[in-house]
């Protein structure tokens, strides 16, 4: 089966897309003409690999914008890499100029191709963001023709859009411009880690109202002595774009005692410099990873997919608690959908947090309930964690949904 990925090229790539399959790593390319001497160089030439998955003998070419009218093979294209490798963002995150770019100069490309091309055309857009491809504003599902095939990372979706959970895993790994891959080595050495200052740390980034709504639970019914929350100074930066709109929210967030305030520009090594994904990422596992024996994270609760915060911690193997209860649902239903038994969660279920901040005091005053409860959490992490990795090592989505489609056979 012939596979056409029109991106440029680079070894992070091949695995993103292309993980689960059988291959020698040694044959996958690193080291090209052009990268030898700039690791950020993508490669445009043509980059041929053999591989083989489920039994089908796989020949990938990375082609980049080469032979979209071939009606011999299966055509890849991610609208967000297109968008890093064209510069127009740094990272999955940005979706208003990778949408604008991919509306304007894609959109009409991809419907004037051939019937059979557009049948075995797959467009992925993982953006971590939860936004589903047919909502007002977005309208790219109702744009494209009814023939391409539609992937992203929400696990429901409302219209044609199929959601394909290796790559969306794979997403946060490569490439590498988050520094989330930092996180599974940093598993074996947090394991090490014994000691910290809190039993639960709530880290804010952004100050809203949800989350204020969070801290006033939090400030009602846990103790300060076991329980910290932590801001970042970029909430009052001019980085912040939603600042002032959320101002009064910040303002009742500093008259409670005992907060962190985490200081982004620090001092020459201690600068983490602006808020862009990877120093964000960067300055969570050193800063914040060490506080807390666990971490209450803010999942959006309305989103179908996960954001880094969700799969940093699953990768590291870090103790966490969802503010809202639909995360844990949701790790649930995607490890169901996996082919894996259900785990036990061993928390109460709950709305939000608040509903349940009485009984978590409960088990934080008492050491023996606190260590169960510690111990029934590690478990549970660390079953998540093998289930998703397991996966994405023997199974790849994408794949398994182009091998699944029987209306055109190009075998």
């Amino acid at each position: 089966m012939k596979i056409y990925v029109h991106h440029k090229y680079t070894y992070e790539l091949f695995w993103y897309f292309f993980h689960g399959v059988e291959v020698d790593p040694r044959k996958v390319p690193v080291v090209t003409e052009q990268n030898r001497y700039q690791v950020k160089v993508w490669d445009s030439n043509v980059q041929k690999i053999q591989a083989k998955y489920k039994g089908i003998d796989l020949d990938i070419q990375f082609v980049n914008d080469r032979h979209w009218n071939d009606e011999s093979a299966h055509h890849i294209f991610d609208v967000t890499i297109n968008a890093l490798q064209q510069g127009l963002s740094s990272d999955r995150m940005f979706i208003l100029p990778t949408m604008e770019g991919f509306k304007k100069d894609w959109i009409p490309f991809l419907n004037k191709l051939s019937s059979t091309v557009r049948k075995n055309t797959h467009i992925l857009w993982i953006s971590w963001e939860g936004f589903e491809l047919n909502e007002e504003g977005i309208d790219v599902s109702n744009s494209l023709d009814s023939d391409i095939n539609l992937y992203n990372d929400n696990i429901v979706n409302s219209d044609k859009t199929k959601y394909i959970f290796s790559q969306s895993f794979m997403s946060f790994i490569f490439p590498d411009t988050t520094a989330t891959r930092e996180y599974y080595f940093f598993y074996d050495w947090l394991k090490l880690k014994t000691e910290y200052e809190y039993k639960l740390l709530y880290p804010v980034r952004r100050v809203y109202d949800s989350k204020l709504h969070m801290v006033r639970g939090i400030k009602k019914d846990l103790s300060e002595k076991d329980t910290l929350i932590s801001y970042s100074s970029f909430t009052d930066s001019e980085h912040y774009v939603w600042r002032h709109q959320y101002e009064k929210d910040y303002n009742e967030f500093l008259q409670y005692p005992n907060l962190r305030r985490l200081e982004k520009r620090g001092y020459n090594i201690e600068d983490f410099g602006g808020e862009w994904m990877r120093n964000n990422m960067e300055e969570g596992m050193w800063k914040m990873f060490g506080i807390a024996e666990v971490n209450l994270i803010h999942e959006n609760p309305m989103v179908q997919c996960f954001s880094e915060k969700t799969i940093c911690h699953i990768l590291a193997g870090k103790l966490f608690i969802d503010a809202h209860y639909r995360t844990i649902q949701k790790l649930h239903k995607v490890i169901e959908l996996l082919g894996y038994e259900v785990p036990s969660y061993p928390l109460p279920e709950y709305d939000d947090i608040t509903n349940i901040t009485p009984w978590l005091r409960e088990q934080m005053d008492d050491e023996e309930m606190w260590k169960k409860l510690k111990e029934e959490l590690r478990v549970w992490l660390e079953y998540v964690r093998k289930c998703f990795l397991e996966s994405v090592n023997t199974q790849n989505s994408l794949l398994d949904e182009i091998l699944s489609k029987k209306s055109i056979n190009i075998l």
